[in-house]
């Protein structure tokens, strides 16, 4: 058995971390790119055993949401200004089995918050780790649930946003926001990344202007941005190029 190294030289030793737009977040994209494609053609090509084997992969995520949340609430790692479930992407990471169990509400949400906005950690990731640690694998994983699930629904369910859909996902994040704004205001966390700090990896928020004004150019631009992602499909329907949601 080796000996045990001096905690002096634990600390003095470089531990790699995860830098965005580095050859280590672009392996994270394309992998994450595999796994969709090959999800995509395994539920196609699954035909009538496609329900029972999405209810397989359900479980599975519930499972994975109880180790996600358990690593963040585990006394010894627990930190109330980052360990609380109340960031947006954990919200829509609860949503992403709901919306796949057929759960209706949850449909919209896995739509407009999942694949609109959660898909922003692949392009500017807040993570700050490397691989040798659990953080980044329950980031990644966390973000690909999110996201390959909203692709899943669409491609594979076949859903399709309603206006309503886009009025209870705008409406509801809308909420969510003003709830955390006063939440990180009165205790100076940052949930939502609407509190007056900003994640220390460059994001879209750098570009939005100081703290509190930029809270309603997030609330404005994801306006935009939901309201375009729902009127694409009315429109391309009144082309004959795609059908509303089926029945479930």
């Amino acid at each position: 058995m080796s000996p045990p190294v001096p905690s002096a030289a634990l600390a003095a030793a470089p531990v790699p971390g995860f830098a965005p737009f580095s050859l280590q977040h672009a392996l994270c994209v394309a992998g994450f790119v595999l796994a969709v494609i090959v999800l995509l053609v395994a539920g196609r090509r699954a035909g009538p055993h496609e329900p029972r084997a999405r209810r397989v992969v359900v479980i599975l995520l519930w499972l994975f949401i109880v180790v996600y949340n358990a690593y963040y609430l585990w006394p010894s790692r627990f930190d109330p200004a980052v360990s609380l479930p109340l960031q947006l992407c954990d919200l829509a990471l609860l949503a992403a089995p709901l919306a796949l169990a057929g759960v209706a509400w949850a449909r919209p949400l896995l739509y407009f918050w999942g694949l609109l906005l959660s898909s922003q950690g692949f392009i500017s990731p807040t993570v700050e780790v490397g691989p040798a640690h659990a953080r980044f694998w329950l980031f990644w994983i966390s973000h690909a649930v999110i996201v390959g699930g909203a692709v899943y629904d669409l491609v594979v369910l076949r859903y399709r946003p309603r206006f309503a859909d886009f009025a209870w996902a705008y409406g509801a994040g809308v909420a969510y926001i003003l709830a955390m704004f006063e939440f990180n205001r009165r205790t100076g966390f940052n949930y939502g990344f609407v509190g007056s700090s900003t994640p220390g990896a460059p994001t879209l928020l750098d570009h939005l202007g100081p703290w509190p004004g930029r809270v309603l150019w997030m609330i404005l631009l994801g306006g935009v941005v939901q309201f375009i992602a729902w009127i694409l499909w009315p429109l391309a329907a009144r082309l004959g190029r795609t059908a509303p949601t089926p029945p479930r």
